[in-house]
């Protein structure tokens, strides 16, 4: 499903702003704080409900006004997000109001942004998301597993903290039986999604590198993947001591890790900077394929500033690669994407 048009009324930096898109690859352009990122995140907020920006509504009106709204036509479907400066959020989706925009209505999406090269050379709980966001587009099964987890962990960990050691011992081996069931489903999920991604995840890094390369991403746990349910029981059994001298329990799908390799060597090994941002787009890329194999529809894809620091042949690699997708690519510099789309591609420009 493709976006049409768009309007923005007091929504970020835009007091009042419409645009018509291209079905195929629109590349928005402007030099910086123009308000490009700023577009981008109000796309995102009418397929998914979300931002990758902020948490709190407030930061998504126009300063000094008391409310925000985005609308979007979608083919013949009309959707519209009205915010309100108490941080509430309102949904419109072809006239039926909605109070919040459940997985049946997401338009599905893949976002790359540059804070996201982090996650593949730092932080475990961002290379975390990475698996668990695209989950959540495509699998509501896993959704309710997740959160059925994460209850669950946060009444084991509520429970360490009591100090009571008589009512810990009473009550420790209930939650640690909910929660090593619902583990091994949580990770089952991971695992059948890395599969999937490394399916064409080499050949994807592959063309956007203009070389050959193997690329794959493995799960990284301190638990026994092949006894995962019982594993992690044995281990919340024996660290109960750890768990509740450090106040929090110490395994799970929560602590777990991704490794992700070109050529069996580690990113974190000492990748260069280039080869990061190649990874990403080729797990982006890879993303895409898998949602649209399980759901059948095309994703929008959504990438901000992803032309800078890749070379002439990753760009125009990636920009042939593109095509398929209705696309929003953010550059301050148009010229260096025109050649790579032969001048098919929208251009918006802002000021």
């Amino acid at each position: 499903m493709s976006l049409i048009s768009i309007q923005l009324k007091n929504f970020r930096s835009y007091s009042d702003a419409s645009f018509t898109f291209h079905e195929g690859v629109n590349v928005i352009t402007g030099p910086n704080a123009s308000g490009k990122t700023n577009l981008l995140e109000a796309i995102l907020l009418l397929c998914s409900g979300k931002t990758y920006r902020t948490t709190d509504v407030n930061d998504l009106i126009n300063k000094n006004k008391p409310w925000a709204r985005v609308d979007g036509l979608f083919g013949e479907s009309q959707r519209t997000i009205k915010l309100t400066d108490d941080g509430k959020k309102k949904f419109i989706i072809d006239d039926k109001e909605i109070i919040r925009l459940q997985p049946k209505y997401n338009i599905p999406t893949v976002l790359f942004e540059p804070s996201q090269l982090q996650l593949l050379t730092y932080s475990p709980d961002m290379r975390r998301s990475l698996l668990d966001d695209v989950l959540s587009q495509i699998n509501p099964e896993f959704v309710m597993v997740k959160k059925k987890y994460t209850q669950a962990l946060r009444q084991r960990n509520s429970l360490i903290k009591t100090n009571n050691i008589g009512l810990i011992k009473s009550q420790i081996f209930a939650w640690n039986i909910r929660l090593s069931e619902l583990a091994s489903q949580y990770v089952q999920h991971r695992l059948e999604i890395i599969e999937r991604i490394n399916k064409t995840l080499s050949e994807d890094y592959s063309e956007i590198a203009g070389s050959q390369h193997n690329v794959d991403i493995q799960y990284n746990s301190a638990i026994d993947l092949d006894t995962y349910s019982s594993a992690i029981l044995h281990s919340l059994d024996t660290s109960l001591d750890k768990d509740i001298a450090r106040g929090f329990t110490g395994s799970g799908p929560h602590r777990d890790d991704i490794i992700i390799s070109i050529n069996n060597k580690p990113l974190k090994a000492g990748a260069s900077r280039g080869e990061v941002r190649t990874t990403l787009l080729a797990i982006k890329l890879a993303e895409s394929y898998v949602i649209e194999n399980l759901m059948g529809l095309k994703p929008i894809l959504l990438l901000d500033d992803v032309l800078s620091e890749l070379d002439g042949v990753r760009r125009h690699m990636l920009t042939t690669n593109i095509k398929a997708h209705q696309t929003f690519v953010t550059t301050t510099d148009a010229d260096i994407i025109k050649g790579g789309i032969n001048n098919n591609a929208q251009m918006i420009k802002l000021p």
